[in-house]
C-alpha cells in the first residue's frame, strides 16, 4: 500500500471448501490481528491445524517486531528517534530499517518523487472524517519546505539524519508490504508452502489453497463497495492497490482523499484507484502508491517500465487501464 496509511481494498476469494471438487479439503486456517494501525489477516492451507496456527502466531509476532522499529506511533521507535532529531544530529537505526529506508527513497528516485517518505509534515495538516475541511493553500505552502526525500541522508556508517528541524519521515506506504513479505519468509521457515498474509490490503501470495488452483484475489470497485472490479489467480508475488474511496470526505462538492500529492500538498487527481501486481509486497505496496500520485498515463508507464510489476488503473472518469501483462479473470 503508501506512506499516508492507505486502506487497501483487496478481497481474498476463498470459497468453501476451497474449490467445488474439493469438499473433503479442509478449509484453510484463517487467523488476523490489528497490528501496524490495521488489520492483519493470515490464511494458511494444506497444514496440520495446530502447526498452522503455532506458524501464524510466528509471522503475526514477526510483524509485531517490524512495527517496534518503524512505527511512527511508538516513541521508541526507530523512526520517531529519527523523526525527533530533525536538523540536528545522526540517528543510528537497525539495519532493517535502514533497508526499507534505502528501499523507499529508490522508489522515490525512480518515480521523481510521487513516493516520498517525508510526507509527514504534510499529512499532518489533513483529517479524512466526514465532517473534515481541507486545509488552507497557505497552510500546506508552509510546510511544504519540509518534504523533500533528497534531504533524507545515509551516512557510511549507515546512520539516517534528516536535513531540516521540522522534518518527518513515515514509513507507512511500504513497511506494511515489507512486513508481508517478512511474515511469508517466517512462514515458509517453518515448513508452509501455501498462505496469503494481508497486510491491511497488501497480500503476499504462497503457493495454493489446492492442488487445482491458485489463490484468487478479489479488487474491489472504487465507487461500488460491494461489488469486485476484476479478479486476479496467484500463486506466487502480491498485490496491493490504492485508492481514493477508503479514506476521504466531500467538501462542497469535491472529495479529498488520503493519498496525497507531495508536490502540491493536496489529494492526487487523476485516479479512482490502482492495483499493482509485483514480485514482492513491498514492490507492490510502493509502487501503487507512486503510480496512484503520478496519474495514469505517467503511473502506467513508470510500472511497465519496471521488470516484474503490472497495473490496473481505474482514471477519474472510471475508464480501466492495464499494463501489457496484467491478466484478470473478469469482475462480479
Amino acid at each position: 500500500m503508501s506512506p499516508h496509511f492507505i486502506a487497501l481494498a483487496l478481497l481474498i476469494a476463498l470459497h468453501v471448501g476451497v474449490a467445488q471438487g474439493c469438499r473433503s479439503q479442509k478449509p484453510p486456517v484463517q487467523r488476523q490481528q490489528y497490528l501496524m494501525g490495521t488489520t492483519m489477516s493470515i490464511s494458511i492451507a494444506g497444514a496440520e491445524t495446530e502447526h498452522a496456527h503455532r506458524a501464524a502466531e510466528a509471522a503475526f509476532q514477526e510483524i509485531r517486531r517490524l512495527e517496534t522499529l518503524m512505527s511512527t506511533y511508538l516513541a521508541e521507535s526507530d523512526v520517531s528517534r529519527v523523526n525527533r532529531a530533525a536538523g540536528e544530529t545522526w540517528t543510528a537505526v537497525d539495519p532493517e530499517v535502514l533497508g526499507v529506508i534505502r528501499e523507499a527513497l529508490r522508489y522515490a528516485r525512480l518515480s521523481g518523487g510521487a513516493l516520498d517518505i517525508t510526507f509527514k509534515p504534510l499529512a499532518r495538516l489533513w483529517q479524512f472524517e466526514a465532517d473534515s475541511t481541507p486545509p488552507s493553500p497557505a497552510a500546506v505552502q508552509q510546510v511544504l519546505p519540509l518534504v523533500d526525500y533528497g534531504a533524507v541522508l545515509i551516512d557510511g556508517d549507515g546512520r539516517v539524519r534528516l536535513e531540516r528541524p521540522g522534518m518527518a519521515i513515515g514509513l507507512g506506504g511500504i513497511a506494511k508490504g515489507y512486513a508481508a513479505d517478512r511474515a511469508a519468509e517466517v512462514l515458509r521457515q517453518m515448513g508452509i508452502a501455501n498462505a496469503t498474509i494481508n497486510a491491511g490490503g497488501d497480500v503476499r501470495v504462497m503457493g495454493r489453497p489446492s492442488p487445482e488452483r491458485p489463490w484468487r484475489i478479489g479488487i474491489q470497485h472504487p465507487r461500488k463497495r460491494q461489488a469486485l472490479l476484476e479478479e486476479v489467480s496467484l500463486s506466487a508475488g502480491a498485490v496491493a492497490t490504492s485508492g481514493d474511496y477508503e479514506r476521504f470526505f466531500v467538501h462542497e462538492g469535491v472529495r479529498y482523499h488520503h493519498i496525497l500529492d507531495v508536490r502540491t500538498g493536496f489529494p492526487a487527481r487523476g485516479c479512482m484507484s490502482i492495483t499493482v501486481i509485483g514480485e514482492t509486497a513491498m514492490m507492490a505496496d510502493a509502487l501503487s502508491t507512486a503510480a496512484f500520485v503520478l496519474g495514469p498515463e505517467a503511473g502506467l508507464a513508470l510500472i511497465e517500465e519496471l521488470p516484474g510489476a503490472e497495473a490496473m488503473l481505474v482514471d477519474a472518469s472510471g475508464e480501466i487501464h492495464r499494463t501489457t501483462g496484467f491478466q484478470g479473470g473478469g469482475g462480479t
